[in-house]
């Protein structure tokens, strides 16, 4: 099985419902904290994440507080990068976040992206559109354009 899923998955069990204390997680992968902050709920305990590489500890709950589009934070880690997919070239997490911020054409490709029941060949076309808009491209760009 995935570690990242156990781990996450008992971290929400545990935080359900809502507790005086919260739950604290000691990890060093930033899938765990990504799933964390998109599946982290106002009904649920604080979560505390560790990180012993950095030795730094924070909150899931007041993560989530401060995080725009959170919807759409699930897209960005994979598109930027994560245990299961590469990542674009010079495209870390925190820029897609501010563009997509920025960016209502990339929120609605983010949104079609989690439909469960979109088409492949709808998401290939969103795919190159995402290259597009990530790679400051014209509207009519295509990926060989691009290269």
């Amino acid at each position: 099985g995935d570690a990242d899923t156990t781990i996450f998955s008992e971290a929400i069990k545990l935080a359900f419902p809502k507790k005086e204390t919260p739950v604290m997680v000691v990890a060093d992968d930033t899938d765990i904290a990504i799933m964390l902050l998109y599946h982290w709920r106002g009904e649920m305990s604080d979560i505390i994440f560790y990180s012993r590489k950095s030795q730094k500890a924070w909150s899931i709950e007041t993560g989530c507080i401060d995080l725009e589009n959170k919807e759409h934070l699930l897209f960005v880690h994979a598109w930027s990068g994560c245990d299961t997919v590469s990542a674009t070239y010079g495209k870390g997490k925190v820029s897609l976040l501010k563009l997509l911020n920025q960016s209502h054409e990339l929120q609605e490709h983010s949104t079609a992206y989690s439909d469960v029941w979109a088409d492949k060949d709808v998401i290939g076309q969103l795919s190159a559109d995402v290259f597009r808009i990530v790679y400051s491209g014209r509207k009519h760009d295509t990926l060989t354009d691009h290269r």
